[in-house]
């Protein structure tokens, strides 16, 4: 596991998993914080499916919006299957006034438990129960 850590109030976990990679980003995610978790989502881009989970967000504002859609089309055009765990209302708030809610829907997952995610891609994964564990802190 590697966590890349802005501040005490948002960070990143990112669970890379073989051909996959889970990335849940914590705190609030607007213009300040918009770049830890794309540096996260760029260093997982060699990886053939992504979940990206939003439950870890208290707060997402126009800037995580851009960098959600910047990562479905970054992950269409790379051929990786992205799944993107719907986040908590407030945060499913402004993809629904933006309109993108219907951009998303190929992507969007509102699982019950974290094992209904992770058993839509077929298989166990890994760090689901075991795996190495590394912090990075980011400045």
């Amino acid at each position: 596991m590697t966590t890349v850590a802005r501040s005490d109030e948002f960070s990143v976990t990112v669970l890379p998993d073989g051909r996959a990679a889970f990335v849940q980003p914590h705190g609030e995610l607007d213009l300040g914080t918009a770049p830890v978790l794309e540096q996260a989502l760029r260093h997982v881009e060699g990886y053939d499916g992504l979940v990206l989970d939003l439950r870890g967000l208290a707060f997402s504002d126009s800037s995580g919006v851009h960098l959600v859609v910047g990562t479905c089309e970054r992950a269409d055009a790379r051929g990786c299957e992205l799944r993107i765990v719907t986040g908590p209302p407030e945060v499913q708030r402004v993809f629904e006034i933006t309109g993108l809610q219907e951009r998303l829907l190929p992507y969007l997952h509102h699982p019950d438990t974290e094992a209904q995610v992770l058993a839509s891609t077929g298989r166990r994964p890994s760090w689901a129960g075991t795996g190495s564990s590394t912090n990075t802190s980011a400045a």
